[in-house]
């Protein structure tokens, strides 16, 4: 059995050091079409036995992505990109044992991958990244997408992690990226304009931009469409959610809420979402009620990752569970003090020995509590 490696690159000294030696004794061979790089990129790859194949850039991810798999070689196909780094639980051998164990109705795997800004984790999804030869090819010009044979069981590697450091770059270089990727996707719109998921990606593009309302519009034609993806990624939801507050159009956002909650609590950037409708209506029975969606969405995907499917998931962090106990805590301590007062008040009124009891029974029970937060390091 043999597992190729297959890449594009430009200009990638940055990462790629890094990418190469997270892979390279997972794979026998790491196939690379590079573009026109012009730094050490094709230094560097030639230094981890990296085989090169050179093209001139087309303007189209896919075409170069199919490019690498006509070189490759590999019983099972691995893509993984120059900004991105492996991050494994388990030695090459098992990974090899694994592979092999697999029936032949498996013909693709599942990575859950991570954008790193700093040392924090701010989105992360599930996305197949493993192939037997001959199931997959890529379409699209940019946000390029696998296409492949439809399979009864998809597994998620659960061991392995695809930390992806792109979007970790100055403003400048962040503001080009999104000039290009944004020019690319509407290319992809102006020549088909039932590329409906090219509106899913320019609406996450614009609001990058500051462009909420253009992001808006095509979120909306997005959600319009639903029933004609048959990949239809639910992220939108809350994406449009966030749209809708930071331009104050409460309402819509309400309205919106309504309709997705019945059959989507059990996802947490929606219930994070409305936990900040109530923050920004001053509703604390909203934020009491996305604090305990947000718990159970966080628990549920905690004990079954795959669960999410392909949505982008932008706060199933600790910092957010956190936050959302703190509400919980905040929440049932001030209804506790409440009825403590007017325990305490009713106590007068009571027969001298059932107040004593009474008294004695709650004192007890509070010195069992230990209502003290800490923080340890």
């Amino acid at each position: 059995m043999k597992i190729s490696a297959c890449m594009i690159m430009k200009n990638e000294e940055k990462f790629l050091p890094q990418c190469l030696k997270s892979i390279k004794a997972y794979v026998d061979e790491i196939v690379i079409v590079d573009t026109g790089s012009t730094d050490r990129s094709m230094e560097i790859a030639r230094s981890y036995g990296a085989k090169i194949y050179e093209h001139p850039w087309q303007d189209n991810f896919s075409l170069h992505r199919n490019q690498s798999i006509s070189y490759a070689t590999g019983d099972w196909l691995f893509f993984i990109d120059c900004d991105e780094e492996l991050i494994s639980k388990v030695s090459p051998k098992k990974f090899r044992r694994m592979l092999k164990e697999f029936g032949p109705e498996i013909t693709h795997c599942v990575f859950t991958m991570q954008d790193i800004n700093g040392d924090t984790v701010v989105l992360e999804w599930n996305v197949p990244k493993l192939f037997r030869r001959g199931t997959v090819q890529y379409q699209g010009i940019v946000h390029n997408q696998p296409i492949v044979q439809e399979a009864e069981t998809v597994p998620l590697l659960s061991d392995f992690r695809i930390k992806h450091y792109g979007y970790a770059l100055s403003q400048d270089a962040m503001a080009k990226k999104h000039e290009r990727t944004k020019r690319l996707l509407l290319k992809r719109l102006a020549d088909n304009p039932a590329d409906y998921d090219a509106h899913f990606y320019l609406a996450n593009t614009y609001a990058k931009g500051n462009d909420i309302k253009t992001a808006i519009e095509h979120a909306t034609k997005y959600i319009e469409h639903k029933q004609d993806i048959s990949t239809f990624n639910e992220s939108i939801y809350a994406s449009l959610l966030s749209m809708y507050m930071s331009e104050g159009r409460m309402e819509e956002a309400r309205i919106l809420f309504d309709v997705i909650l019945p059959t989507m609590k059990t996802d947490v950037d929606v219930c994070m979402r409305y936990v900040e409708l109530g923050q920004k209506l001053n509703r604390g029975d909203i934020i009491l009620h996305g604090a305990q969606m947000f718990v159970q969405a966080y628990e549920a995907h905690e004990k079954n990752p795959a669960a999410k499917g392909h949505r982008f998931t932008f706060h199933h962090d600790i910092s957010n569970l956190s936050y959302c106990y703190y509400q919980l805590v905040c929440n049932y301590l001030g209804h506790g003090m409440h009825y403590l007062e007017k325990f305490t008040n009713a106590m007068p009124k009571l027969p001298e020995k059932q107040a004593a009891a009474l008294t004695n029974l709650m004192n007890q029970s509070l010195k069992n509590i230990n209502i003290t937060a800490t923080a340890t390091s």
